[in-house]
């Protein structure tokens, strides 16, 4: 068994998890998955361990692989600050998508801050395996998995200023799916 699904089912489950138990007003297509863990968001403790459990998960299963390999890839950094970056926006959580509610501004823009970290942390990562890959189908692998990444990041942005008429959380969903689809890759 390949031991990146074990952060891979890890955070699926939360995911799942943080969807089953938001309010009625959360809708998947339209919020992203960080406001499911939103400040003030009813049961969003689901979701923070998510992303804090998936970070500590995939951290121990690098370290577990370098480990047992005696060496690590050229990417295997990047993932790591992937990882911890993703750990880091469970601490903390995102500006509410409902009315009213208190937050706290600081603490929503540093969640922003590491959730951005973390898809640069990836896309550096892809970019290194990229770069050591010898043989062209995993080029090929690579370059696809990139394209992905830059270009749902790019279209996410567009939906979160309202650019674009489609749903920040679909694209977000396309764009969590394709990571992890290159994590279990390149694992």
């Amino acid at each position: 068994m390949k031991t990146i699904l074990i952060p891979l089912g890890y955070i699926f489950a939360f995911i799942v998890a943080g969807h089953l138990f938001a309010p009625p007003e959360y809708d998947w297509t339209a919020n992203s998955i960080s406001e499911l863990a939103a400040q003030g968001m009813p049961n969003g403790w689901i979701m923070r361990a998510g992303f804090i459990g998936f970070g500590l998960l995939l951290i121990a299963v690098l370290a577990r692989r370098i480990w047992a390999q005696k060496r690590a890839r050229w990417a295997d950094p990047a993932v790591a600050l992937y990882a911890l970056s993703i750990l880091i926006t469970g601490i903390f959580s995102a500006e509410p998508f409902l009315e009213g509610v208190p937050f706290s501004p600081q603490e929503a823009r540093l969640h922003t801050l590491f959730a951005s970290l973390a898809g640069l942390f990836l896309t550096l990562g892809i970019l290194l395996a990229l770069a050591q890959e010898p043989g062209a189908r995993e080029k090929r692998s690579h370059s696809l998995f990139l394209l992905l990444v830059v270009g749902l990041s790019a279209l996410f942005g567009l939906a979160d200023a309202g650019s674009i008429a489609i749903g920040k959380g679909l694209v977000q969903r396309l764009l969590w799916l394709s990571g992890f689809g290159w994590l279990y890759w390149w694992d």
